[in-house]
């Protein structure tokens, strides 16, 4: 019976720890995520910015 118990908690333990990688390499691809979203949306806005303007140099008023 302890052997099983034993057995059953080192199951555990292990289930237990390869949760924790799991979640730890998980929040580590969103944060990378946002931080490759974040500079995407700073290089539309660059972009779109630079459209405005070369449009309204364009514009005859």
């Amino acid at each position: 019976m302890q052997e099983a118990g034993a057995s059953l908690a080192s199951t555990v333990e292990d289930a237990r720890a390869e949760l924790v990688t799991a979640h730890r390499e998980l929040t580590a691809a969103i944060r990378e995520t946002e931080a490759r979203q974040d500079k995407a949306l700073e290089k539309l806005d660059c972009q779109a910015k630079s459209l405005l303007a070369a449009t309204q140099r364009r514009t005859v008023w």
